[in-house]
């Protein structure tokens, strides 16, 4: 009998252990397991980051060949470098070192930034400053950047007039004051149709339609 009983007792002291192991058992896991998910969740942040960071780079990196590739568009046109750092955001520096070259020399001279140039020209210069101007708002309405609608409208006037009355860099201000972009902090003219021909043609902003007749 104090045999069966000892060994009842024992049975109880090794249940008692075991139990004892196995909630010790179930305490670790509660433990482990929040450590486990801070580790997963900490290497899903630091995946995804590492992700949207070559996706930034490579943005700029795409951002800046676009700049140098309109910088050379650019002085393939006669602008200088003023214009090219108002239309690209490139250092002037960086442009007269990395994007002129033996066949493109930098122009000498302040740059003739005055929209007043329309209003003292010919009907001649007036009416090719209209054309181009009109090109210029179709392509922005089209969807295209003013940078590129710029470009795209100078090369334009360039293929249809043999003798440009005007230069690059006077394109661009026009198309500044036009929209109040880049060297222009406000919209200082507007486009607006002649009553009598209806073409396009230049206008001081704000100006009442009924002039152009």
């Amino acid at each position: 009998a104090a045999d069966r009983i000892l060994g009842h007792a024992d049975d109880r002291a090794e249940h008692a252990r075991l139990g004892r192991h196995r909630v010790a058992a179930r305490i670790d896991r509660k433990h482990e397991e929040p450590v486990g998910s801070d580790v997963r969740r900490q290497v899903a942040v630091t995946t995804a980051a590492a992700y949207l960071s070559v996706i930034v780079q490579k943005r700029l990196v795409d951002i800046a060949e676009r700049s140098l590739e309109t910088a050379r568009e650019c002085v393939r046109l006669g602008a200088r470098q003023r214009t090219i750092a108002w239309l690209t955001g490139l250092p002037t520096s960086f442009i007269f070192h990395n994007v002129y070259d033996a066949e493109h020399l930098p122009p000498r001279g302040r740059p003739p930034y005055t929209e007043d140039f329309i209003y003292r020209s010919s009907l001649k210069v007036q009416a090719e400053v209209g054309m181009f101007a009109a090109k210029y708002r179709l392509l922005t309405a089209e969807g295209i950047a003013p940078a590129q609608a710029l470009i795209t409208a100078f090369r334009h006037y360039r293929s249809v007039v043999h003798q440009p009355s005007f230069s690059f860099d006077e394109a661009f201000f026009v198309v500044s004051n036009l929209d109040g972009i880049w060297a222009a902090s406000i919209r200082a003219l507007e486009l607006a149709a002649c009553r009598r021909c209806g073409r396009l043609h230049l206008l001081p902003h704000g100006a009442a339609p009924a002039v152009a007749g």
